[in-house]
């Protein structure tokens, strides 16, 4: 993933900079052109074909070429290398790489043989992503080092001087080499800045917080990442917002916020139509089924993942096809479906064995062996974590080797071999990754609001100047009718009242249309709002916990952050569905039990549901409460029920009665059970589950049959 990332930003950055142009009076240069020969045609030629290449791509391509055969004629080696750049460029943005690379390579040694400066920087440029796909990173640094030079020396264009300090950047992040990289970046930006470049600055700033991200910076990644999606939201780049929604999408995903991720990731998806290069394409398509794996919606992830095999398939892109596969092995995986989970994997093992792809390698290892510790099969497991273990010197990220020895000692204490258990074990804790803190949290939080307040305060502002100009329409269209009516008569005036209804009526239409639209918004932004809020209300509370050495007083303060943190769920279920007055209850309560039983220390695999209802969608006045009796309930169970339980096992049951339209809520666990003689009657959460039982219009029976059940029953008229 970190190797794509930083290839899509040389790509973008490559094809931004081809795209560069300055505004010409192109009447003037067809004028000339009539009465230009030899180089100065040439040259006119490659500057309309620069200018009209985005409206008219064929015909500027026959002028780079009749521009080519001139400077042949006149033996001009630096005006052919220029011609050939032009050839390439327009190639490289119609997706034939191949013939691209074949001009810079003749470009760059016309150059080189002639020291011409200009040539050399541009060609360089040009071929760098070309090295960077052979992950031959040191030819593509000495290339860039010797671009960047030349562009100094030939006193380059600034916007392609950005383009190579962004380039070469990327190069030293790939070669872990952090420190250059990031002065890169900073040089890029400051260029950006001198001449007030908005463009060239927002691609410094996705580098940026692309290097912030790989170093584990993740609040100035994210912040750094919202001012440039921000910068391409305003100059409505749609082809820049494509990959800056993916990077946040990446970023957010890094912070184990999977909804904030995946309500990018599907920002991204949208503005497909803008993407030229179908390697993003894939990408986004594969980050959307891994957030729906994370959030336990199969189907919805099988879906993404078909449809991006579907395009690796058809671009015959070995390296894509084997990392669906891997998706789709994550998901039979994830569905307990371990055959099915294993032959994808091996599937996707053989292109990375044929391919030499260590740390591809390496993660596929650690899935089989993981596969094969769920069935049992101890030895296979060992077999691929020592391949996995032996591969470690080649360089491989540290979360695979954690997750490698992680499973070692899981296979060694399945094995009893402790010695070695214990020994894998140290070492995995050793590597243990930063946690985000409540302090860190409250700081995204934070950058997030000031992001969304910014952003309704400029959409505001634009509304205000639309509104304005309508005004100011409005006022100058009443004028030359009242002049019309004034001088053709009492028709005209008949037919102008007519009119005037009209437009009223679609005015008022029109009107209703936009408001309606614009409360659904509100709405969607009051929820988002909430989300975070609540989420800044539980990082203070947890801030509050640390400081407090009462054991009772800091389990009520986890007790309210875990209500607190229902409630932002619930919020967050409301803005990204479509439905603002109901939510889907089923995938409700899934995400929450499965919060819930991480918060514990639980693995989610114990926590079993069952959602009979006609419809999945719940009104939000009746699922807040029913939401909240929840969490109070899985709560209990994990915090008093599985003391000295082999295999705790909780079930949540949510059926309908069509007869009668009661809904029944069953919560039953396999713990101890509960007394309710020794329950104290102030006890906070059985008040509250009352209370909420009261508000519903509800009956609830508690019992003891092989541990606790709770149920509870109400009307629910669909």
């Amino acid at each position: 993933m970190r190797n794509l990332l930083l290839l899509f930003l040389s790509i973008i950055i490559l094809k931004s900079y081809a795209q560069v142009q300055r505004p010409e009076n192109t009447v003037a240069l067809y004028e000339q052109l009539k009465k230009a020969k030899g180089e100065e045609r040439a040259s006119l030629l490659l500057q309309l074909a620069r200018i009209e290449f985005p409206k008219l791509p064929d015909q500027s391509m026959t002028f780079t070429q009749e521009a080519l055969t001139i400077y042949r004629q006149e033996n001009n080696e630096n005006g052919q290398a220029d011609a050939m750049i032009a050839l390439s460029n327009m190639y490289r943005r119609k997706n034939n790489f191949t013939l691209a690379y074949e001009l810079d390579s003749v470009s760059y040694s016309l150059s080189k043989k002639n020291n011409y400066l200009r040539g050399i920087a541009t060609a360089s440029l040009n071929m760098i992503p070309n090295y960077m796909r052979l992950l031959n990173y040191q030819k593509a640094l000495s290339v860039a080092n010797e671009a960047v030079d030349a562009g100094k020396k030939a006193d380059l264009d600034s916007r392609l001087m950005i383009g190579l300090y962004l380039t070469r950047g990327n190069i030293y992040m790939q070669m872990k080499d952090a420190d250059r990289a990031s002065a890169d970046y900073e040089t890029g930006y400051n260029l950006a800045e001198q001449i007030n470049d908005e463009v060239s600055k927002q691609r410094a700033l996705a580098s940026m917080a692309t290097s912030a991200r790989l170093n584990g910076d993740k609040v100035t990644s994210l912040d750094l990442i919202l001012r440039a999606i921000k910068m391409a939201e305003k100059s409505q780049d749609k082809i820049a917002l494509a990959s800056l929604y993916l990077a946040a999408g990446n970023i957010y995903t890094t912070l184990n916020n999977t909804g904030e991720s995946l309500y990018y990731y599907k920002k991204a998806y949208s503005l497909q139509q803008y993407i030229t290069q179908s390697v993003i394409k894939m990408s986004v398509l594969g980050n959307i089924s891994r957030s729906f794996t994370r959030m336990k919606e199969y189907d919805s992830a099988k879906l993404y993942s078909s449809l991006r095999l579907n395009i690796a398939v058809t671009q015959k892109d070995s390296a894509a096809i084997a990392a669906t596969y891997i998706d789709l092995g994550d998901i039979a995986s994830a569905k307990e479906e371990y055959p099915s989970a294993i032959d994808y994997y091996e599937l996707a093992l053989t292109t990375y064995i044929q391919r030499k792809q260590a740390p591809e390698m390496t993660r596929v290892y650690n899935a089989l062996a993981s596969a094969n510790l769920k069935t049992k099969q101890f030895k296979k497991a060992e077999d691929y974590l020592l391949k996995s273990y032996s591969l470690q010197s080649r360089g491989i990220d540290k979360g695979s080797k954690r997750y490698t020895d992680y499973l070692l000692s899981k296979v060694y204490e399945e094995t009893g071999e402790m010695d070695n258990a214990r020994r894998f074990r140290n070492e995995y804790l050793a590597m243990g990754g930063e946690a985000v803190t409540a302090e860190t949290e409250l700081k995204i939080n934070r950058i997030q609001s000031d992001y969304e307040i910014s952003k309704r305060e400029d959409a505001l502002a634009l509304a205000a100047r639309e509104q304005q100009l309508k005004n100011l329409q409005l006022k100058d269209t009443r004028l030359r009718l009242w002049g019309s009516v004034a001088v053709i008569g009492l028709l005209v005036i008949v037919a102008a009242v007519v009119y005037r209804n009209y437009r009223e009526k679609k005015k008022v239409a029109l009107q209703l249309a936009q408001k309606n639209e614009r409360i659904e918004t509100l709405m969607r932004e009051l929820h988002h709002r909430v989300k975070n809020n609540l989420q800044v209300i539980g990082s203070v509370l947890n801030l509050q916990s640390l400081k407090l050495t009462d054991v009772n007083a800091r389990s009520a303060i986890e007790e309210g952050k875990a209500r607190v943190e229902a409630m932002s769920l619930l919020h967050q279920k409301m803005y990204l569905d479509d439905n603002l007055r109901a939510i889907n209850i089923e995938e409700y309560i899934t995400s929450l039990s499965n919060m819930l039983a991480h918060s514990f220390g639980y693995d989610q695999s114990i926590v079993r549901t069952r959602i009979q209802l006609s419809s999945k969608n719940m009104d939000v006045d009746l699922a807040t409460p029913l939401a909240l009796i929840i969490n109070e309930l899985i709560t209990n169970a994990f915090k008093h029920a599985f003391q000295q339980v082999e295999k705790p096992e909780l079930t949540i049951e949510l059926t309908e009665d069509m007869t009668d339209q009661t809904v029944s809520l069953k919560v039953s666990d396999n713990g101890k059970g509960i007394n309710l003689s020794a329950v104290s009657p102030s006890s906070f959460g059985l008040k509250l589950i009352r209370t909420f039982v009261q508000q519903m219009g509800a009956t609830m029976d508690i019992s003891n049959t092989k541990g606790s059940v709770f149920n509870i029953s109400f009307n629910y008229a669909q």
